[in-house]
């Protein structure tokens, strides 16, 4: 649960610390101390801003990386509140948001809007900021703060995807795609953004050609738009009108994603006593 999710954060920013590569005898230890709790700065908390009173790590970890380790090591045991305010803080920008409508005139095309370009950047340049997106999606009232940039990240990655040339999905190539995409997914799923069975949608990614990813991420964004999370979670009748947008893809990608068939559409209780059709393709 949230504890163990917790503690799996932790301990992997408690291993980034104590692998730092130069460190000996009381530098290190002052690393390993500083992973498990130890006395921290509680200044400059701002995400990627101000500077870390590990200054002796700053040619070893880049200062945005190390700054956010930082927040999460200070502010792990508070209110999430905290955590978000810095996020928000930092990703705040002075464009304007792109509305539905100007989303809807673009996409799958790449958005150039200058605050998705900015929004982008920023996780491009610190991708541990997916770590605090992580985090903070155990919150799903403080996720809601963060819509409209998981929103752009959403916007940026189904146009990377759709100018993607390759027919088939490269791991070497498309790798970091390919983790942001389930990173954001994930969130969203975790947020209960999304509900069954698009909460799996991270599942079916991994199995798609780039076209189709392409295909899945903006059944994905449509429904999101249709029902925002400010909306709540889906109710079972609303849900169940939109299960339909998946099928098409299962039929056009079986091969690849007949495995995954059963969990995405159960039979239902007449079709296992046998008083119903098979569900239909």
């Amino acid at each position: 649960g949230m504890e163990g999710s917790e503690g799996s954060l932790v301990e992997q920013n408690r291993s980034l610390y104590i692998s730092v590569e130069g460190l000996a005898g009381r530098k290190r230890r002052r690393v390993v101390d500083a992973g498990r709790g130890g006395e921290r700065t509680r200044k400059s908390c701002m995400l990627g801003t101000g500077r870390s009173s590990h200054s002796d790590m700053a040619a070893n970890v880049d200062g945005p990386t190390l700054h956010i380790l930082d927040l999460l090591a200070s502010c792990f045991h508070k209110s999430p509140v905290y955590i978000t305010d810095a996020l928000v803080s930092h990703l705040t920008t002075h464009h304007s948001v792109p509305s539905t409508n100007e989303y809807k005139e673009i996409l799958p095309r790449r958005s150039m809007f200058d605050f998705d370009l900015t929004i982008q950047s920023r996780f491009q340049e610190t991708p541990a900021l997916m770590c605090v997106i992580e985090l903070i999606s155990h919150h799903p009232n403080q996720l809601k703060r963060c819509w409209a940039y998981l929103r752009s990240l959403l916007a940026s990655c189904i146009g990377t995807w759709h100018s993607t040339k390759e027919t088939k999905l490269n791991p070497q190539k498309h790798g970091q795609l390919l983790a942001t995409t389930c990173q954001v997914l994930e969130a969203m799923a975790r947020a209960d953004w999304l509900q069954s069975p698009w909460n799996m949608a991270s599942e079916v990614v991994q199995e798609l050609p780039p076209a189709e990813i392409v295909r899945l991420l903006q059944a994905v964004w449509e429904t999101l738009i249709k029902f925002p999370p400010q909306a709540g979670p889906y109710s079972p009748s609303k849900q169940k009108a939109e299960v339909t947008r998946l099928k098409p893809i299962f039929v056009d990608n079986i091969v690849a994603l007949a495995p995954l068939y059963a969990r995405f559409f159960p039979a239902t209780k007449d079709q296992l006593l046998g008083h119903a059709e098979p569900p239909r393709l």
